[in-house]
């Protein structure tokens, strides 16, 4: 019946406005042919039309509108179910332990847990150029048709400006640190060395000693309660809780193991190397060597890093070191990369870092080209944080070797000549110290004898002479 209903409908819609239409045409008619009869029953037809059209159409769209079932009505009636364990009318011990991550990807010490895990961004500000100050008079003469030569010159100044650059990754938040995984910029800070803790409408700032880190996130108000309830129930730790309760583990707290449901504390350490992913595996691997005494250690961006996946400095000597997490030995290719990379980013040392072992080849060609190779071994021993087993490099006892000599080698190797003057400029020394550092390297054979006022020649590259120094 609705269906039949709903015909008749449209049908009587569709002459009402055909008689609309001829109640305009009588009534055109009327006027023109001067007959008030039939204009006035023009005008009778078109108002009944337009009133039946109307009623009708109201009729028609309450038809084809809509009805709202009994789901949806449901579900304006109720309220959205909020499952955030802070959210919860609960105990707070219980609060926490739901919001326990059980398997983060992550390398946790031993008796750290992890109860926050979402994405956040690094804010690294940077101050760029963006233009110049309009300049002073000047005289433009023309010589020629389209030449014109212009005399005197401005005071136009280069105007800066400080932009924020945002570096994407993963925010962790354990009970003894606070981790931001990104690709630069990103950051492992243990609760007890961190001074500050600031809430802003970006995200927050932490302030460990003379840095401060910001963090982008829109997720702020859930990291502020989630911290507030942590301090409530004490469960934050430092390194002398963990010293007390895992005396196996050495003074400082570092990359040790990852818990998973079923592991041992024996074989954890080999899942820690072998799980984790390439950026993850780079972030561990900068971890550990802050761990082991390195310092201005930083993670370069994932793409277009020449082959560099770290920066570090030990001791004055800066290190480009790439990680790989393989599942087989390493070959040549990591090797040259490094070498390579190095020189981009001015460092002294090549360093491939790997969880596996090197073959035959990857080792000839890294004694020929001074790049170090740390295998699996070598990384076991780090993490046990020993001096003696972690050290960066062995230097020849004959010769003594600071920073300084090794960034004047590579001003020669890279100018192909070098002077006194030269190694003022692009090391910023004065003259005494300049002298010492060229007979320095006159001394090892890099340069050439002095002959009068003329620039030295260099006499060997770069490769041979870390190849000379280090044992």
């Amino acid at each position: 019946m609705s269906i039949i209903k709903n015909i008749l409908q449209i049908i009587g819609m569709i002459i009402l406005i055909f008689c609309g239409l001829l109640g305009m045409l009588l009534f055109i008619m009327g006027m023109v042919e001067a007959i008030p009869s039939m204009a006035v029953c023009g005008i009778i037809i078109l108002v009944v039309s337009v009133v039946g059209s109307i009623f009708i159409g109201k009729k028609i769209s309450k038809t084809f509108r809509p009805k709202k079932n009994k789901i949806n009505m449901v579900a304006e009636n109720t309220t959205i179910i909020d499952d955030n364990p802070l959210h919860l009318q609960i105990s707070p011990e219980e609060k926490l332990q739901r919001l326990i991550i059980e398997e983060p990807h992550i390398s946790l010490n031993e008796g750290e847990v992890c109860y926050y895990c979402n994405t956040a961004s690094a804010i690294h500000q940077k101050n760029v150029v963006t233009g110049r100050t309009s300049g002073g008079a000047g005289v433009s003469f023309r010589v020629a048709k389209g030449v014109s030569i212009r005399t005197g010159g401005g005071n136009s100044q280069v105007i800066r400006e400080n932009v924020n650059e945002y570096f994407e990754g993963t925010l962790y938040i354990t009970n003894i640190r606070i981790i931001l995984l990104a690709p630069k910029h990103g950051f492992d800070l243990y609760i007890s060395k961190i001074t500050q803790l600031l809430y802003k409408d970006f995200g927050f700032e932490i302030f460990s000693g003379s840095k401060c880190y910001q963090v982008l996130t829109a997720d702020r108000d859930n990291i502020q309660e989630l911290v507030e309830l942590m301090n409530s129930q004490k469960v934050f730790k430092d390194e002398k809780w963990l010293r007390e309760h895992y005396n196996h583990m050495n003074s400082t707290p570092g990359i040790t193991t990852t818990k998973t449901c079923d592991e041992s504390k024996n074989n954890a350490i080999s899942a820690n190397f072998d799980n984790l992913d390439g950026l993850a595996f780079e972030n561990w691997c900068a971890t550990l060597l802050r761990n082991n005494g390195f310092v201005n250690v930083e993670v370069t961006k994932s793409s277009g890093d020449q082959g560099v996946d770290v920066l570090a400095e030990k001791g004055e000597i800066k290190y480009a070191i790439q990680c790989k997490c393989y599942s087989s030995d390493l070959g040549n290719s990591p090797v040259q990369e490094v070498h390579a990379g190095k020189s981009m980013y001015n460092c002294h040392v090549g360093v491939v870092m790997t969880n596996r072992h090197f073959t035959s080849g990857a080792k000839e060609l890294a004694n020929a080209t001074g790049v170090l190779l740390w295998d699996r071994e070598k990384l076991l021993q780090m993490m046990s944080n020993n001096e003696e087993t972690s050290s960066n490099l062995n230097f020849n006892d004959d010769i003594k070797v600071d920073a300084k000599l090794l960034d004047a080698i590579r001003v020669a190797t890279e100018e192909g000549r070098i002077s006194t003057s030269l190694i003022q400029r692009k090391l910023d020394i004065g003259y005494g110290r300049a002298a010492q550092l060229i007979d320095k390297m006159e001394e090892l054979g890099v340069v050439s004898q002095a002959d009068g006022a003329k620039p030295r020649k260099v006499l060997m590259s770069k490769d041979d002479v870390m190849e000379k120094i280090i044992k």
